[in-house]
């Protein structure tokens, strides 16, 4: 795809028309929009494929459950294995992005790092301290 973009690119837009860099620097961004475009387009097909397995889930666990076929068995199984492969990706992906994240952070004190050390705090504090006289209570304040 990126190839044939560029091969468009350079087909309409010729090098003779402006400086090297400018039009270096504007096939850079019409490649990032197409990129962009093509990334939501995938994501937005997938999602609509996660939506329309899970509904067809859902549809097919009503009906195995009013009879057990052993055919809706097996479509439950393979849409089951469907659905696993696709959250299985996504899982990678997530993975992936957090050790990006912290290896771009690296030995700076990042926004992640903060966020980290702030749920680790949050976590050990004591929100209250319940008492047994409500008298001692007053006359501690």
């Amino acid at each position: 795809m990126i190839r044939d973009e560029i091969t468009f690119f350079t087909e309409t837009n010729k090098k003779q028309d402006s400086t090297l860099s400018i039009w270096w620097d504007t096939l850079k961004a019409y490649l990032r929009g197409r990129i962009i475009s093509y990334a939501s387009f995938k994501k937005k097909s997938t999602n609509e494929y996660t939506a329309k397995l899970e509904s067809e889930l859902k549809e097919l666990k009503t009906s195995y459950s009013q009879s057990s076929d052993r055919s809706t068995l097996n479509k439950i199984i393979n849409t089951k294995y469907e659905l696993n492969k696709i959250y299985h990706k996504r899982a990678e992906y997530a993975l992936f992005r957090i050790k990006q994240s912290y290896w771009e952070m690296g030995e700076k004190t990042g926004r992640l790092l903060t966020y980290r050390l702030k749920q680790q705090n949050c976590s050990k504090c004591i929100a209250s301290i319940p008492m047994a006289n409500i008298a001692v209570t007053a006359s501690l304040r």
